[in-house]
């Protein structure tokens, strides 16, 4: 393991794992005692102020998980919500007051110019809300969702938004963001709406999951995906109006340069993930269709043009000339049709899109 030696010296001698101190404090303690020669290179300032509000949001996750600890209001919100203690850990809940919060990093010396590009100046997201710290791959902090104690009815009621996410900044591109990247190992990983549905997954033993950031899927999330080595994605947004058109977007949009299968779960009866894990398991039990198999459903339900393009468009994603063929063959029997005349649709679309 590369880092064992900085894990050494943080366990053994109580020298910084991360933040600013890392480097003097660490890094060139160990050079010294290994007699590593090594010269200084000045930061630039851009590269200064990333650092601090790199540490800065460190800083805050922390303060406020301790923050949560100490709030019987937040803990229990989050226990009738079916979230433990070991969960609150794992996901490092957040609860702080705005005033108090800023007091303190203004006391450890963190420049206001810098809380403010890391988005630390919002009252509207960190003033007595339940926090969720959004990490990047590397299991730094980016960013923040938060999410008001009040039940949906009374926030629409009061006008309070729900959800409040960090804006986009130097450090955080919601367009590259999935929250909790950083703890997914394996190839397979669960794409869900928001926090609270990675949260209620992993309590019901589905630790691979991520979320959007309040945003759309981009290519730059199919991207990050890939690198941390997944092969298998399965669809499971809200079973609404909004994310069933989000879902088919997302859909019609994976090539095969991605090189990811994908597969969308079947959410019959369930409408948001974490209401439906809090009344039954469904969600744990119910299989999945291929893309293949989605489109191939919608087209015989709405016998529409756009969604038997669809399920060639997913014929022809398929790498293998055999594969190709078997789904041709399974779409002729659904339809009942020759296999003949699926190959010429599929031919036909493709001189027609290229």
């Amino acid at each position: 393991d590369e880092g064992a030696i900085f894990s050494a010296a943080h366990f053994l001698e109580n020298r910084p794992k991360d933040g600013i101190t890392w480097i003097p404090d660490t890094v060139l303690y160990l050079a010294d005692r290994l007699h590593v020669p090594y010269e200084f290179e000045e930061l630039t300032a851009e590269e200064k102020c990333r650092q601090q509000m790199f540490d800065a949001l460190r800083e805050v996750a922390e303060l406020a998980h301790r923050g949560f600890l100490m709030t019987e209001t937040a803990k229990a919100y989050a226990r009738s919500r079916g979230w433990d203690e070991a969960l609150a850990r794992r996901f490092l809940f957040g609860w702080c007051s705005y005033e108090k919060l800023l007091d303190k990093l203004q006391t450890k010396g963190y420049p206001p110019e810098v809380l403010r590009q890391a988005g630390l100046t919002t009252r509207t997201m960190l003033d007595h809300r339940l926090l969720f710290p959004i990490k990047d791959e590397h299991g730094r902090v980016i960013g923040f969702t938060s999410r008001t104690l009040l039940s949906k009815e009374e926030a629409r009621q009061k006008d309070i938004p729900l959800y409040v996410n960090s804006d986009t900044n130097v450090v955080y591109k919601k367009s590259r963001a999935l929250f909790n990247i950083h703890q997914i190992e394996g190839d397979t990983v669960w794409l869900v709406e928001g926090p609270a549905d990675v949260i209620s997954l992993d309590k019901h033993g589905v630790h691979n999951a991520v979320a959007l950031c309040g945003v759309a899927l981009t290519d730059d999330h199919f991207r990050l995906l890939t690198r941390k080595g997944i092969r298998t994605v399965i669809f499971c947004l809200d079973n609404d109006k909004k994310g069933r058109e989000a879902e088919e977007e997302i859909l019609n949009r994976i090539t095969r340069a991605h090189g990811l299968s994908v597969y969308v779960k079947n959410r019959d009866g369930c409408t948001d993930v974490d209401d439906c894990l809090r009344t039954h398991d469904v969600l744990l039990t119910s299989g999945q269709q291929s893309m293949f198999e989605y489109y191939l459903g919608r087209y015989k339900e709405t016998q529409s043009r756009e969604y038997r393009d669809k399920t060639l468009r997913a014929i022809f994603l398929e790498k293998s000339p055999i594969d190709q063929d078997n789904l041709c063959k399974r779409m002729a029997a659904e339809l009942d049709v020759r296999r003949e005349v699926i190959w010429e649709e599929l031919n036909h679309l493709i001189d027609r899109e290229g």
